[in-house]
């Protein structure tokens, strides 16, 4: 339900509320204490962390790495999505202004989301520094 509830909008609007529901009390002892659910539960507390990043990226980016580097905590929680963790950490990279290793990019292939890092690493290039919006959103740049 949460997952449908983030993807209902292409800017992410219901992250922030779904972070502080994820985030409860209630629901951590829930998951602390059920550990069929701690994988599902960090998975999409490291998409949700995500998705609040990115919303605070242009206004904040400061904070939104926080958020970043808290993804990339819950993503390195479940082992088997090799493809993900690499892609949020090349973010952080990215967010911090340097150029990301063509490994991370290699990994995140998997998720398809090597072609963002490859504009990421040519906005650093270009400029020297970090526009999360241009880069990110630049579709026609994107390199395959």
């Amino acid at each position: 339900m949460l997952l449908k509830w983030d993807q209902s909008s292409g800017t992410r609007d219901a992250s922030d509320d779904n972070l502080k529901f994820l985030l409860e009390p209630e629901i951590i002892e829930y998951v602390d204490t059920h550990p069929d659910f701690r994988e599902e539960y960090h998975n999409l507390l490291s998409l949700t962390e995500f998705h609040v990043a990115q919303r605070m990226v242009s206004n904040n980016p400061a904070e939104a790495i926080k958020h970043f580097r808290k993804s990339l905590e819950s993503a390195k929680f479940d082992q088997s999505d090799e493809s993900w963790s690499a892609y949020v950490e090349a973010t952080i990279m990215y967010m911090e202004g340097k150029e990301i290793p063509e490994e991370l990019t290699a990994k995140a292939e998997q998720s398809k989301n090597a072609p963002i890092l490859r504009n990421f690493n040519l906005g650093i290039k270009e400029r020297g520094s970090p526009s999360y919006m241009d880069d990110y959103g630049n579709r026609r740049r994107i390199i395959k």
